[in-house]
């Protein structure tokens, strides 16, 4: 389901599809095109653990902060796009100061790993799915 990135408030920002409160059985691939996955929890801490890890932007609402992994010639970045909490408001929090990336990986039967950094913090940890939190899509 897509969501807007801007505003603070989820309201008018209808996702595009049919939003239900229970979790698709196929959350690894649910999100993604065909031929696309979301990465693992394996994958997103042997990320963090093979790259060299920096930091860019002014990590604010005005300037965004991102990550960049690299490693040899290959790099990735993830911008800091914030979350939208799990309550009835949808209200996005921390634009450009945080960064959420859901793995393909359920904790127990209501919350999965993520990929989560800010400007100096940088680990795998669990969220509830009802939040939202973005997605990267690899093959």
């Amino acid at each position: 389901m897509a969501w807007n990135t801007t505003g603070s408030s989820a309201a008018g920002a209808t996702p595009s599809g049919s939003w239900s409160s229970s979790y698709p059985s196929n959350w690894n691939t649910h999100p993604c095109p065909e031929g696309y996955r979301l990465p693992t929890n394996t994958e997103f801490q042997n990320l963090i653990n093979s790259s060299t890890v920096s930091r860019g932007g002014g990590w604010s609402s005005s300037d965004y902060g991102y990550i960049k992994f690299t490693s040899g010639s290959n790099s990735v970045e993830f911008p800091a796009v914030g979350y939208r909490n799990g309550g009835s408001s949808g209200t996005l929090y921390h634009a450009g100061e945080y960064g959420r990336y859901w793995s393909s990986v359920a904790y127990g039967s209501g919350n999965a790993y993520s990929l989560y950094f800010n400007s100096s913090s940088l680990s795998v940890n669990t969220n509830d799915k009802q939040t939202g939190r973005s997605v990267r899509c690899v093959r």
